[in-house]
């Protein structure tokens, strides 16, 4: 099944991070995610990002930028709002 935001500009106001790399993310509309990223970051090893499956590189370098959940100042970690709000990294959400 295939997700829409239908046009909505959404923007994350809180992440929380609930247990190792398990993240509660707080919506401007008030929903609440949560994701574990473990999975996703075990799947898709890459030389930029690989340092985050340390659960204190993953905790520290996790910000909000501009309504955006990202990880390191390169935005070595980031997804499309979409696969946020509906808790699926791996969807393509419109």
């Amino acid at each position: 099944m295939k997700h829409e935001l239908d046009g909505r500009i959404i923007r994350v106001v809180k992440a929380e991070i609930l247990k190792g790399h398990t993240v509660a993310i707080t919506f401007d509309d008030g929903k609440v995610t949560v994701i574990d990223f473990k999975p996703f970051l075990l799947a898709h090893p890459h030389e930029c990002s690989d340092y985050l499956l340390d659960e204190e590189e993953f905790a520290k370098n996790m910000e909000i930028v501009y309504g955006d959940l990202v990880w390191g100042e390169n935005y070595d970690l980031s997804f499309p709002i979409g696969n946020y709000y509906f808790g699926d990294l791996e969807g393509d959400y419109e």
